[in-house]
């Protein structure tokens, strides 16, 4: 379905005409949330951002056909290992974030705690619990994680897959990244991927694979475009708006439109340019045509900021307090880090693409790539926003602020939740940004 120049409203009705699913549609809360994305969305102004919003109402109204196959899976999982299967992906993680923006999160917290659901454990997986228990997510009839970046997701995901009765499959992957590693995750997805085919029915051909690989790969180029144009002229494309698009990172890039929409994206960051005056005609033109062009301009006088790890989805608070006083011109999530696929070694590829994130293995990986984030897009100063339960992202803190230190970089650890509001105080983080951005701007002045 292409939906062109066609409005929010609109694409969310053509979806439900288009058999949204009972199941979805007979829940009052739903029909709720229906609404009020009318109001919430409509504020975008990025074609890019709503025909991606088109697309996860798709692949949401397709996951709950009782037609099709339709496979759970961890954010960190790479989804071509499904769309080469014809499995339609759905992210119960994803669907805790959406939770949370409806502020609806509460809820769901409550009733999976009450099933019990330790209050210690990552929001965004007590509240797919919740989501689940209240039956508001689409069945599934494969369950699959990785281990790789998440300890939570995968004990998550076995206990739901005993409770609807449906195999389930975790990629172990290794702390390191050599051969051995790469050999040992290869075998592991190409078991993974012969079950898939057993689960969906639909062999995964040789030119099946290259198909998906193409998608991924096309995508990959599109968003390397989108991020050569942050780079150039950094207020392009701010937070909050920049991290709606880490939904293709985690569930897209083997989707025959996610190229177009990234695509459309360009297109988008193009003419805010020109209407914005940051960057004249000519130049513009430059830029598109000129894929090797080195050009920078002057992006303003406000700090750059580089935003680690997700935000809350329950609130804009932080980023409307940062408006006007700094620029978020890159978030290490849309951080694009692995090697093109390739479709002759599709195994070791996505093993390598596993195996490529700063995530993986020791905290120095991390901290490199972190570095040359701060170089590319003329970072003044770094805020981790450490999500409770994360302790993969949370727990390297200390060594990221130690290593920032050292390299002359103002960092800001700001603790608190991306789902749950009652992990989330405001006050306080109103105050430990209105200290940074001072700091930022006493330096700014210095310079």
């Amino acid at each position: 379905m292409v939906y062109g120049n066609l409005n929010i409203r609109e694409k969310i009705e053509e979806s439900i005409s288009d058999g949204l699913g009972d199941k979805l549609l007979s829940t009052r809360l739903f029909q709720r949330l229906i609404k009020r994305v009318f109001l919430w969305q409509s504020d975008f102004n990025l074609q890019g951002a709503e025909e991606m919003t088109g697309l996860a109402l798709d692949l949401t109204a397709r996951a709950l056909q009782n037609n099709t196959t339709t496979a759970w899976s961890t954010v960190f999982l790479p989804d071509e290992i499904l769309y080469a299967a014809d499995l339609t992906p759905f992210s119960p993680e994803i669907a805790a974030g959406a939770m949370a923006a409806f502020g609806r999160a509460e809820e769901m917290l409550q009733e999976a705690e009450a099933e019990g659901f330790a209050t210690d454990t990552c929001s965004f997986h007590r509240c797919a619990g919740g989501l689940d228990i209240r039956n508001y997510l689409p069945d599934p009839d494969f369950i699959a994680a990785s281990t790789h970046l998440c300890d939570g997701a995968p004990q998550l995901f076995k206990y739901q897959a005993q409770k609807h009765g449906v195999e389930y499959y975790v990629l172990d992957v290794p702390a390191d990244d050599g051969g051995e590693a790469e050999d040992y995750l290869a075998s592991q997805i190409e078991e993974m991927l012969s079950l898939c085919q057993e689960i969906s029915g639909v062999e995964i051909t040789q030119s099946r694979l290259e198909e998906v690989f193409k998608y991924s790969n096309q995508a990959r180029r599109e968003w390397l475009e989108v991020q050569r144009l942050r780079q150039k002229y950094p207020p392009v494309l701010t937070s909050p708006a920049a991290l709606t698009f880490v939904y293709l990172h985690f569930l897209c890039f083997g989707h025959e439109r996610t190229p177009e929409i990234l695509a459309t994206l360009q297109d988008d960051l193009l003419k805010r340019l020109r209407d914005s005056n940051i960057a004249g005609a000519e130049e513009i033109d430059e830029v598109r045509n000129d894929r090797a062009s080195e050009v920078k301009t002057d992006s303003g006088e406000l700090p750059h900021l580089l935003w680690l790890h997700l935000r809350p989805y329950f609130s804009r608070e932080m980023f409307d307090f940062i408006g006007g006083r700094a620029h978020i011109v890159f978030e290490e999530m849309n951080h694009l880090f692995w090697p093109p696929l390739n479709p002759d070694r599709p195994y070791r590829s996505l093993a390598r693409k596993i195996l490529s994130h700063p995530g993986v293995g020791p905290i120095e990986n991390r901290v490199d790539a972190i570095l040359e984030m701060i170089d590319d897009y003329c970072i003044d100063g770094v805020v981790h926003f450490s999500h409770w339960g994360c302790r993969q992202s949370a727990g390297g803190t200390y060594q990221l602020k130690k290593s920032l230190k050292d390299a002359g970089v103002p960092f800001l650890d700001l603790q608190g939740d991306c789902i749950d509001p009652g992990g989330f105080s405001s006050g306080q983080i109103r105050t430990r940004l209105e200290s940074f951005l001072e700091l930022l701007e006493m330096r700014s002045q210095a310079i």
